[in-house]
């Protein structure tokens, strides 16, 4: 029976990402909206909010996607690590 695993990452959809242009090597352009230049983040998020609909949930999908590619990769990891360590 497989069993639920416990995600590793902490990104959460449900809430917009904005962040600074030097910050984005995890998450990409295509996950994030990216603060312009002087802008604050309150600034940025009242720019999000005017945003098309499409365009959000778009960023928030692919955000959900990063997230389940780290977790499947950090969880296939981990198990690696775990049966070295056993000697299975």
């Amino acid at each position: 029976m497989p069993h639920k695993s416990w995600p590793l990452t902490n990104f959460r959809p449900h809430s917009n990402i904005t962040t600074c242009s030097r910050f984005t090597r995890a998450p990409r352009e295509e996950h994030v909206f990216l603060r312009q230049p002087g802008e604050d983040e309150a600034a940025a998020m009242l720019r999000v909010l005017a945003m098309d609909e499409k365009q959000v949930f778009a960023r928030r999908k692919a955000l959900c996607k990063l997230r389940d590619d780290m977790n499947r990769r950090a969880q296939g990891l981990l198990e690696g690590y775990i049966r070295q360590a056993l000697g299975t």
